[in-house]
């Protein structure tokens, strides 16, 4: 159709041009040009009404009236170029205004046919009514036009635009049966408290295609379910867990509700963040209760085991910080208070008894020291069980006093002596004033070392049997700080014996007693044999002058290799010539 328009066309130019050249030079027939020009006028209606076709059919009509008559006034008539120019040039003008005003409303119909195709894009496009709605509009804008240009087009897609309503109509109308039975569905689900038919909602698949506002409904419509869900399963699950954890006796019990909301597969997947968090919430009380009842069941164990060792203090201590975490637990914690104090003087009973056991003398002190008046002990006590304490503490100072006193008596240092007045004047040390009288004199005094004699092992003699006169001699050096300070010797040695050394040799220093000090000892034994060595024991002891002192008597071993591996023992005894003698401890104290 669009080429056929566009032929005529340019045969209506191509006839024009031929006719205005005619024209120029010939003789019109006057009716013809008349009609022509009636003809014309037509057209000029025709293009302002936009009635395309039929202005095309009277251009048509005017140059096939013009064109014989130009034919014959160009052949016959040729001097009517000069004498009806001015009418020839008129019908000219408005030749050629009338194939403008035709081109003009072709292409103005070539436009609004393709407009048409648009729209008919746009209908089967479209998605829901308010575009389709929008579309027609813009074909309303336009209908008059079309329906004279192509009816039949135009009325087909006005068809096209009512079956499209029609289908959005009935579309729409599906969706909303779809969402009125989900929502329906929803809230069955939600009322019975079923979480699973919940979550299928959720996954529901909306119909398709959706129109409108129809998948905005669908979507709050499954956040509704979301959010149902998560309240169902706080009803449901979590609820009751919080109940279970609360009213657990052990927190094994509540741990186990805290793996079932771990392992529970309702609660693997909660797509509402209310629910989320509620489950978070949920898990996070039921851990605090665990920590409330396991500080509550370690605080029990506790006290049990500090009763159990002996320790009453600590068991006291741990029973002041001792929290009840419920109503079962603040009752629970009232019966053992009221049950310790016989317990704590049992406990205290125990404990002295195994420290006396041992002579664990500083172990005593302590069991003393946690009961004593003004400690959490003594304040978790009843007034039977604080005079019974109070009469076990004089008998324990006593016991401690007398033990801690012995020990140092039998090694006498500066240490133990400090060890006996560590309490002292607080706690009553009845012989306080003879050590320190002591410690004094060991702090400033002297240290003497004696060589009481030599135990001897291998000698080197050939048999053990020989007589008196074959047996080897020795001598004895002794070295301390490298310089020679001792020596003594020894006739007729054999081994297994001792020999002693009368008078004795001694070495005195004032050395500190926290002073190391190193004391080598040196065995030259005569075998009285010219082809065989002699042996040669040496040995050192390096040990600070407090425990030289402490010792009393030391052993330094010597030992030479070449003849054997048993060591010969040079013996000494350790004295402190300053300080006092130690008197027992008082009978009467006892």
């Amino acid at each position: 159709m669009q080429r056929r328009r566009i032929a005529i066309i340019i045969a209506a130019s191509s006839v024009l041009g031929a006719a205005i050249f005619i024209v120029r030079g010939a003789m019109v027939d006057r009716a013809a040009i008349d009609s022509a020009r009636s003809d014309l006028q037509i057209v000029q209606q025709d293009v302002a009404a936009t009635r395309v076709s039929s202005a095309l059919e009277y251009l048509r009509s005017a140059v096939l009236l013009c064109q014989p008559a130009l034919d014959a006034s160009w052949a016959n008539h040729a001097w009517s170029r000069t004498v009806r120019r001015a009418e020839l040039q008129s019908l000219r003008s408005e030749l050629e205004q009338a194939v403008a005003a035709v081109e003009d409303a072709v292409r103005a119909r070539a436009v609004r046919a393709d407009r048409l195709r648009i729209l008919r894009d746009d209908v089967d496009r479209a998605s829901d009514s308010t575009e389709l709605s929008a579309i027609d509009a813009r074909r309303s804008e336009i209908a008059a036009q079309l329906a004279l240009d192509s009816p039949a087009a135009h009325a087909s897609l006005e068809a096209r635009i009512a079956e499209r309503r029609a289908e959005f109509e009935n579309d729409h109308r599906r969706n909303g049966e779809a969402l009125a039975a989900l929502q329906s569905r929803t809230v069955t689900a939600a009322t019975n408290d079923r979480s699973a038919e919940l979550l299928e909602i959720i996954d529901a698949v909306p119909p398709a295609p959706m129109r409108g506002n129809d998948k905005r409904d669908f979507d709050l419509a499954r956040s509704n379910a979301a959010t149902l869900h998560g309240e169902v399963l706080v009803r449901t699950t979590l609820r009751p867990a919080l109940e279970q954890a609360k009213s657990a006796t052990s927190a094994r019990t509540a741990r186990d509700v805290l793996q079932r909301l771990r392992d529970d597969p309702q609660l693997a997947r909660i797509p509402a963040p209310s629910g989320a968090r509620a489950l978070t919430e949920a898990r996070s009380r039921v851990s605090e209760r665990i920590a409330e009842l396991e500080a509550w069941e370690a605080g029990v164990r506790g006290i049990t085991e500090a009763l159990n060792a002996g320790l009453p203090g600590s068991a006291a201590a741990a029973l002041a910080r001792l929290p009840s975490c419920d109503d079962r637990t603040a009752t629970e914690l009232t019966a053992i208070r009221v049950e310790f104090p016989a317990r704590a003087v049992a406990s205290f009973i125990q404990g002295a008894i195994t420290a006396v056991d041992r002579s664990d003398w500083s172990a005593l002190e302590s069991l003393a020291n946690q009961v004593r008046p003004g400690t959490v002990a003594w304040m978790s006590l009843d007034a039977p069980a604080r005079a019974t304490i109070a009469r076990s503490i004089e008998q324990v100072d006593l016991r401690v006093d007398r033990g801690l006193y012995q020990q140092f008596a039998r090694e006498p240092r500066v240490e133990l002596a400090d060890r006996y007045l560590q309490a002292w004047p607080l706690v009553n040390r009845r012989m306080a004033p003879i050590v320190m009288a002591w410690r004094r004199s060991a702090l400033a005094g002297r240290t003497t070392l004696a060589m009481i004699g030599v135990r001897w092992s291998t000698t080197g003699a050939e048999s053990p049997v020989v007589g008196l006169e074959d047996r080897p001699d020795a001598r004895v050096e002794v070295r301390i700080g490298g310089e020679s300070v001792m020596i003594a010797d020894a006739a007729d040695i054999r081994e297994g014996e001792t020999s002693r050394f009368d008078p004795m040799p001694e070495y005195e220093c004032s050395m500190p007693p926290a002073e190391p000090l190193r004391v080598a000892g040196e065995a030259r034994i005569d075998l009285r044999d010219a082809l065989v060595t002699d042996p040669i024991a040496v040995g050192a002891v390096t040990m600070a002058v407090r425990d030289w002192r402490a010792a009393r008597v030391v052993e330094i071993p010597a030992n030479d290799a070449t003849w054997g591996t048993r060591a010969h023992q040079v013996l000494f005894r350790v004295c402190m010539p300053d300080a006092p003698a130690l008197p027992p401890f008082p009978a009467a104290a006892r």
